[in-house]
């Protein structure tokens, strides 16, 4: 739904869409859920895949 929502606002809203996929870095305290090793960073932490917008900067999907 959310994704539905943020396509809708960026195709009603920009004539140009451009969007941008990447990676990131969630650093975490303590266990938790999901978190895996990064061998890049070598910590254990989150590493999303995000997609935005570039123009508007709103998030398309994580």
């Amino acid at each position: 739904m959310f994704m539905d929502q943020a396509c809708e606002f960026v195709s009603s809203n920009q004539d140009d869409i451009f969007l941008d996929a990447d990676s990131t870095k969630a650093d975490l305290y303590g266990k938790q859920e999901g978190a895996a090793r990064i061998h890049h960073y070598s910590q254990i932490e989150y590493h999303p895949f995000v997609i935005n917008e570039y123009n508007s900067k709103a998030l398309v999907g994580a």
